[in-house]
């Protein structure tokens, strides 16, 4: 499919089978083009570091274009880039910033080679995606007329996590990561809007994703000052991927609904399970989170398992 100038043209990073930024390219497909765009169909660009065989969900639906693009490889964002701008009729309506990866692990113990992995994947990534494909934010395309100026010109969606806001312990790089994220969309948001570009930071909770499955697990059990702790590592891998999990295709759709929303997207959008309760928690004050969050993972009090320092 060829989108032309009548295309409300997305791209979703991250859309690897079973994930979210697969549901979210799906139902973008679904949806209609916001009014005020003046486009008649959807294009979507779903992207995932393995190409099309890593979103074999998608195939088949005719206004969603599978493309492979490395997040963190200048050459790939270029070659997505110039798909983009021949396929999309040389404009990019919506930016879905949502590839990632986990991290989890005692950060002491994380080797430097992942924590760097993890940064330029969550954090740095996004950014150079968005830098480069700016131009085809604001490029106007056809001869349709400017949106009302209450209306913006482009939309950018960075896929951050309430871990972000909240850092409890094995979750250090991972938490890092986000936190730079948002700072970083914060900024952005602000920067952008003169430009009519709108920027919105989403916090999920616990949605159903493949996270987990994707984590680097900076953890050697064999070797670690926390080996007795175990269980709690890789319990926190998996904190967000429970049976009360929000499911994928309703994170998805919320996600939609607040891009094609009018006017400007609002400054973040939180959803999933437990975020109201997490929100809260990130807001006590560190004495009170620390101890909640230390019990919670074996840290308090402190146990015979703890090697002190200077021990054989």
């Amino acid at each position: 499919m060829s989108g032309g100038d009548g295309a409300f043209v997305v791209l979703v990073t991250g859309c690897s089978d079973g994930g979210i930024g697969c549901e979210v390219a799906r139902a973008f497909a679904l949806r209609a083009p916001p009014l005020a765009s003046g486009r008649d169909t959807v294009l979507v660009f779903a992207a995932a570091r393995r190409g099309p065989d890593a979103m074999k969900s998608l195939a088949g639906i005719p206004n969603i274009v599978r493309v492979p693009l490395d997040v963190t490889d200048p050459a790939s964002i270029a070659r997505a880039m110039a798909e983009i701008d021949r396929v999309g009729g040389g404009g990019l309506d919506v930016l879905v910033n949502n590839a990632g990866v986990g991290c989890f692990g005692p950060v002491v113990e994380a080797p430097i080679a992942t924590v760097r992995h993890v940064l330029d994947t969550n954090a740095v990534a996004p950014l150079a995606l968005t830098q480069a494909l700016l131009p085809l934010m604001l490029h106007p395309r056809g001869t349709r007329s400017p949106p009302a100026a209450s209306e913006p010109v482009a939309r950018v969606l960075n896929v951050g996590s309430l871990a972000g806001a909240l850092c409890g312990p094995f979750g250090g790089v991972y938490s890092a990561s986000k936190a730079a994220l948002h700072m970083l969309s914060s900024a952005l948001r602000m920067e952008l809007r003169p430009l009519r570009v709108s920027v919105c930071t989403v916090l999920p909770g616990g949605v159903v994703s493949n996270i987990a499955r994707g984590s680097a697990v900076a953890f050697d059990p064999a070797r670690s000052l926390y080996a007795g702790l175990a269980r709690f590592i890789y319990a926190r891998a998996n904190a967000s991927q429970s049976a009360r999990s929000t499911p994928t295709a309703d994170m998805a759709r919320r996600i939609v609904d607040t891009a094609l929303r009018p006017g400007y997207m609002p400054a973040s959008m939180t959803y999933g399970h437990l975020s109201t309760f997490l929100t809260f928690l990130s807001r006590l004050p560190y004495w009170l989170s620390d101890w909640l969050l230390m019990r919670n993972y074996g840290l308090w009090p402190p146990s015979s398992f703890m090697i002190a320092p200077g021990a054989k």
